[in-house]
């Protein structure tokens, strides 16, 4: 008898682990009945990953950066990630993950990505950044927060 109430409650305590719908970095989305089906369907990154070709002008944006290299060091991936942060902000949908066959919004913005150290040989150590970017960012200070936090390897 005293297995069972043991067994019941642990069983008790699992369902409403599992059941659970809050998080201390996300908000619980309620999703379609087919949406979620999704989730049983691609339970891994990698089945859910999409890849597409595609092809972009950046004569003008190559332009800018050599006209503001002589006021602060800027390159391509300062701008690829700038975009980005501007994209989050723009279209908050984007900012969504899932966990545990859940779809949940994020409460706040954060930008992950690695980025080569300044070295002038080809052999730099990369730098993994973390940041959160503010709506009063400008470029420019944007790419000075990332510089700070890249640092210069010696």
């Amino acid at each position: 008898m005293v297995y069972a109430i043991v067994f019941g409650t642990l069983f008790v305590l699992w369902v409403l682990l599992h059941y659970k719908k809050t998080r201390a970095d996300g908000t619980y989305i309620k999703t379609h009945p087919y949406r979620s089906m999704m989730f049983h369907l691609m339970t891994t990154r990698n089945e859910s990953v999409v890849y597409f070709e595609d092809f972009i002008d950046i004569t003008e944006l190559e332009q800018y950066i050599e006209e503001t290299r002589g006021h602060y060091h800027v390159a391509l991936t300062h701008c690829a990630v700038a975009a980005y942060a501007l994209g989050l902000s723009m279209i908050p949908k984007m900012n969504r993950f899932t966990a545990g066959r859940r779809l949940w919004q994020r409460k706040y913005r954060k930008i992950s990505f690695s980025m080569k150290r300044q070295k002038l040989d080809t052999a730099a150590r990369l730098a993994v950044v973390q940041m959160r970017p503010t709506d009063d960012d400008t470029f420019e200070t944007f790419v000075r927060r990332i510089n700070e936090k890249i640092g210069v390897e010696r």
